[in-house]
């Protein structure tokens, strides 16, 4: 049966091989992961992020951040997620700081919220992460596509573990590649923040051109269009049904 493959999120080297007669991927980064994962097959396009079209021209135009979100998942440690919130909001009282938990992440966070009752909350049950990444000006997380999407909105976003499992150490790459700066420890986290605090750069997006295809060209804010097109044109080349 004839297969097109959509790309959902950014992918790893660790993924099946690309094995289908259409790839709409988002950008050469991902390309270059499957190229690893083994042969790919079939008519591969670089289609951009349609999921963010219709957020790009909204991209956060702050000077200095006042405003940081802090992404978890099942695999960040509860105590030393805690421990760096404590350090960060001690340190950093003159930022506002909202923690998102993932969507599948069902353990106990009302501890947490007893123990830091300023810290905010997003429920990414009830709230799009573009929208979420909207109300910031930084993000700090470990290993999640959330750094590609917040660079593209123009956050600064810095890569941060909370946990200590090697396998999952910069799972994307993404702190290798440059698209986010990494922290190594709490201190370091604190002083990236202090410095975005006083200067914000205005072309931290332009980093995500490697993993958005259309990012800076006249296709811009257009993947979703983009993408339509190629499926209509692959669509239209396939034979009909006997």
């Amino acid at each position: 049966m004839p297969t097109a493959y959509v790309q959902h999120a950014s992918v790893s080297a660790n993924f099946p091989p690309l094995g289908f007669d259409l790839s709409l991927l988002e950008g050469q980064d991902a390309l270059d992961k499957y190229r690893l994962c083994g042969p790919v097959q079939g008519q591969v396009e670089l289609v951009g992020m349609p999921k963010a079209d219709a957020y790009l021209a909204r991209r956060n135009t702050a000077p200095a951040v006042r405003r940081v979100g802090v992404a978890c998942n099942i695999h960040d440690p509860l105590g030393p997620l805690t421990e760096a919130l404590v350090y960060l909001l001690r340190e950093l009282p003159e930022l506002t700081f909202t923690l998102r938990p993932h969507p599948s992440d069902g353990r106990d966070f009302e501890p947490l919220r007893k123990l830091l009752p300023a810290l905010q909350w997003s429920s990414a049950r009830q709230e799009n992460v573009f929208d979420f990444l909207l109300r910031q000006d930084a993000l700090v997380a470990a290993d999640t596509s959330t750094h590609l999407e917040a660079t593209l909105l123009n956050v600064a976003s810095i890569y941060y573990r909370f946990g200590t499992n090697p396998l999952t150490d910069d799972y994307y790459g993404y702190a290798a590649q440059g698209l986010v700066e990494r922290a190594n420890s709490p201190t370091e986290l604190a002083e990236a923040l202090r410095r975005y605090a006083r200067h914000k750069p205005a072309d931290l997006y332009r980093r995500a051109a490697y993993y958005n295809a259309t990012l800076g060209t006249p296709d811009e804010g257009r993947s979703q269009l983009r993408t339509l097109a190629l499926l209509n044109q692959w669509l239209e080349a396939r034979p009909l049904p006997k």
